[in-house]
């Protein structure tokens, strides 16, 4: 186990789906840290971009581990709290949600509700 994620999206993406609790907070935190950093690694189009595609893909992944699903439905609400997401975006994660909404796993439809 790794004590801090590094400054890269790979880094905060492992962090989030990590199956150790600690790990996923320390995820969350380093995500929001970057996303509210006006130089941070997600401060260009491009870099959010690829985020936000990484958690719809990771939500919608058939035989995810539900601690991948819940870090990343903590994630996307993240990003959509920041404000700089798309609509479209916005869309996917909607829709991703009410996938995952009747998952066996409690903390992911929790975090889907989020």
């Amino acid at each position: 186990m790794a004590t801090e994620p590094n400054n890269t999206q790979e880094d905060i993406l492992n962090f989030l789906c990590s199956h150790v609790k600690l790990d996923r907070d320390r995820g969350l935190a380093a995500l929001e840290k970057n996303l509210k950093e006006p130089d941070g690694i997600f401060s260009d189009e491009k870099s959010l971009q690829e985020l936000q595609n990484s958690f719809i893909n990771l939500v919608n992944a058939n035989g995810s581990a539900w601690e991948v699903k819940q870090g990343a439905m903590l994630g996307t609400r993240l990003v959509i709290l920041d404000g700089r997401c798309s609509d479209d975006f916005c869309e996917q994660a909607r829709l991703a949600s009410l996938n995952v909404m009747h998952d066996d796993e409690v903390r992911v439809r929790l975090a889907s509700g989020e």
